[in-house]
């Protein structure tokens, strides 16, 4: 569980809900998904709501790797610049 502190338990629950892996066998995250289909809005808008960009899936499956394997450029120059490498 996150630790609270002063923030607003709705930010929290954003927070965890969007780390949150899924329940089919992979594990992917709704970032997973933003990636796959190159939904750059999406994944801006699940970072500010503190998605972790450096996340992998049960199978160690980057947000750099599925935007590769779903032939998203723009996702794959996005998490350049955040600094996220394809290794």
């Amino acid at each position: 569980m996150l630790d609270m502190g002063s923030t607003p338990i709705w930010k929290c629950t954003v927070k965890e809900w969007i780390n949150m892996q899924s329940k089919g066998e992979e594990g992917f995250t709704a970032m997973h998904f933003a990636c796959f289909h190159g939904n750059l809005n999406m994944l801006r808008i699940l970072i500010s709501f503190g998605g972790d960009y450096t996340m992998t899936n049960k199978t160690k499956i980057s947000l750099m790797h599925v935007s590769c394997q779903g032939d998203q450029p723009a996702a794959m120059v996005y998490l350049k610049e955040l600094g996220l490498d394809i290794n």
